[in-house]
């Protein structure tokens, strides 16, 4: 009896022993591993979904091994890399590296490391002259299973080359504060997670890209500033991988049923104000029928007012709340539905695309009016060490119908904060994008992109939903951008880097105060930063 219960306790212990080290701390998706992870992934060697981001630590740890495992199939800069990102990683795999400014800790159970951040850059657009500045901190850490972080980051632009609004720009948008001559915001993310093995279920507030771009995302992308929500993870097998989130949002829409004086017993009482509730709910379920084809749907919904329970129903066609909840008055939502392809049927060459469909009429559609189908799509490819080593290029095209991720309420938007939650570049729009990137060295990298934005204009949405006039493609006020950008980033030393860039631009506008007077016609900009960690 006692040697089957001993047999019993190994068996339990092994099976739960990787537990003791899984966690669900993710990596800034700026971070330079993503760009060495995909473009193996791209060369067959190891299989990573690239539609959604960020990674785990602990993934990302996982791959470095199996790259390790296969490293006679690198060149000679590629091991390099790897050497380098196994240190960076160290604490994942059980070991701890001095690095400079960072400090980490391990024992049987608990892990953690703390590291600040800060950066400092000059910039010059045209004759308009600027500088910016940030600092905070990053910790994180894992006891068993259970996973914390927290991150703080004290931002401020200054000068007279301050986008104040970063309307038609990747960059993302916080809410700001007015400082002399320039602005200032802040930014927090924090989470805590819970490893189960198959699957992760986490509270958080972080950033979340969803759908293939190298250079913006249909479904969710970086443009608005993270915002809390709750995460589930589920990967029951190799092929099948479910992403599911709940978020609370800022509508900026006022909410006169919450207002109500402070101090109502002084000379002056204040007026205090609330903003009414909103949400998103959000499935994405990838399937891998073949090793060589990635293929994703899901749907996304965005309501205000009350919290609805069937939102928390990870499997769920959210869209569908519009025809048979609330039809018709305030309780109406914004869905959205998306499908995702990714196919790496040769080496080397990978092709992706994403559709984003808001209003899909059959009707219109046999007629040939496609201008009243409210959609989005993105198609690219990327091309890794053809005919040279370490030279890549990337080719995308991504096109949004007039209307799309708008909707008749203000409170149900495709938004947060006023900031668009999918691609940057807005609806009724397109954006052309090529680049072309070579590593000289392991710390030193070239890029060089082209790109053609064409912007139209916005017109009231009562023309949408009242008069039911279907708009064409690129409608009213043009705004037209040609760039060709050249960047340099060097990253000598763990979590330190340099980056210089040069910018020529030529952008015209026909909407008054779109874009920012000193952005318009030719001009040459230029960026110099030096930053620890990754803002």
């Amino acid at each position: 009896m006692k040697s089957i219960s001993n047999i019993f306790f190994i068996t339990l212990y092994f099976t739960f022993l990787p537990l003791l080290n899984a966690q669900v701390l993710n990596e800034n998706i700026n971070h330079p591993v993503y760009n060495f992870l995909e473009r193996l992934a791209v060369k067959k060697i190891i299989d990573i979904n690239q539609s959604v981001k960020p990674y785990t630590k602990k993934e990302i740890a996982n791959w470095l091994l199996e790259i390790k495992d296969k490293k006679e199939q690198l060149n000679n800069l590629e091991k390099k890399e790897l050497s380098w990102f196994l240190v960076e990683y160290d604490l994942e795999r059980g070991k701890t590296y001095n690095k400079l400014g960072q400090f980490q800790f391990k024992n049987e159970n608990f892990k953690f490391r703390v590291l600040p951040i800060a950066g400092y850059g000059i910039s010059a657009i045209g004759k308009n002259n600027g500088f910016s500045k940030w600092i905070g901190a990053h910790f994180e850490g894992w006891y068993n299973n259970i996973s914390l972080m927290f991150e703080y980051l004290d931002s401020g632009e200054f000068g007279d080359n301050v986008d104040i609004k970063k309307n038609l720009t990747s960059h993302t948008g916080h809410f700001i504060k007015g400082a002399p001559n320039g602005i200032e915001y802040s930014d927090v993310k924090g989470k805590i997670g819970y490893d189960f093995g198959y699957g992760s279920l986490s509270l958080k507030k972080e950033y979340v890209n969803i759908g293939s771009g190298k250079f913006g995302q249909l479904i969710l992308s970086s443009k608005a500033a993270s915002f809390p929500h709750i995460e589930l993870k589920l990967k029951p097998v190799n092929w099948l991988e479910i992403y599911y989130m709940h978020g609370w949002l800022n509508s900026g829409v006022l909410d006169s049923n919450n207002f109500y004086y402070s101090y109502s017993s002084k000379i002056q009482p204040r007026l205090e104000r609330s903003f009414i509730s909103k949400y998103i709910a959000l499935n994405y379920v990838s399937i891998k029928p073949f090793n060589w084809l990635n293929f994703s749907l899901g749907n996304s919904f965005i309501y205000s007012g009350k919290l609805r329970p069937e939102m928390f129903i990870p499997i769920m066609y959210f869209k569908v709340m519009d025809h048979n909840t609330g039809r018709g008055d305030v309780n109406d939502g914004n869905g959205l539905i998306f499908f995702d392809f990714n196919i790496n049927y040769f080496k080397n060459i990978n092709f992706y695309s994403t559709l984003l469909i808001d209003v899909l009429e059959i009707r219109p559609l046999l007629k040939g009016e496609f201008y009243k189908q409210w959609m989005g799509f993105t198609i690219g490819t990327k091309l890794i060490d053809l005919g040279i080593e370490n030279f890549d290029t990337f080719i995308e095209y991504t096109r949004l119908s007039p209307w799309i991720y708008e909707n008749k309420y203000t409170t149900t938007n495709y938004q947060h904060l006023g900031y668009v939650l999918g691609h940057w570049i807005g609806n009724n729009s397109d954006l052309l994008s090529f680049q072309i990137q070579y590593k000289f060295i392991r710390a030193l990298a070239l890029k060089i992109k082209t790109e053609f934005l064409r912007k139209g204009g916005q017109a009231d949405n009562y023309y949408a939903y009242e008069k039911r006039i279907g708009l064409p493609f690129l409608y009213g006020e043009r705004r037209n951008d040609f760039r060709l950008n050249f960047s340099v980033n060097y990253n000598p030393l763990h979590n330190l880097f340099i980056k210089g860039e040069y910018d020529y631009s030529e952008i015209s506008d026909e909407l008054p105060d779109r874009t920012p007077e000193f952005l318009l016609g030719i001009k040459n900009s230029f960026n110099l930063s030096i930053l620890y960690g990754l803002p």
